[in-house]
């Protein structure tokens, strides 16, 4: 199965890929993004992702692991079930606090 660390690798390899349509095992093997902050800042575009109907475990622990890795993928995230629907709603959130905190020039980091 395709977890969500193969994404680490398309957002690292294909940085001009705006959209994509993958399913993934996100129940385990989540990477921790700890390790991701003291790298360089993603420059993946990716706008817009499919992942269908992917199994999910902690919608909060995938948002963040998303938002690090695709940092303009703010609201185009399409797969089945509630907590998808809640890994939306999380990077909705944290697009915005990225945003209010670049317009009070406060250094924009990975939260």
């Amino acid at each position: 199965k395709t977890t969500l660390r193969a994404l680490a690798t398309l957002a690292c390899y294909c940085p001009n890929l705006k959209e994509l349509r993958l399913a993934v095992d996100a129940e385990q093997d989540v990477p921790n993004c700890a390790h991701l902050t003291n790298r360089v800042q993603s420059t993946s575009r990716l706008t817009l992702y499919h992942a269908g109907p992917s199994p999910i475990g902690d919608p909060v622990v995938v948002a963040d692991f998303l938002a690090h890795l695709f940092p303009e993928l703010t609201k185009d995230l399409f797969a089945n079930g509630p907590e998808w629907k809640a890994v939306r709603s999380q990077l909705a959130e944290l697009a915005a606090v990225r945003a209010a905190r670049a317009q009070a020039g406060v250094s924009v980091g990975r939260d």
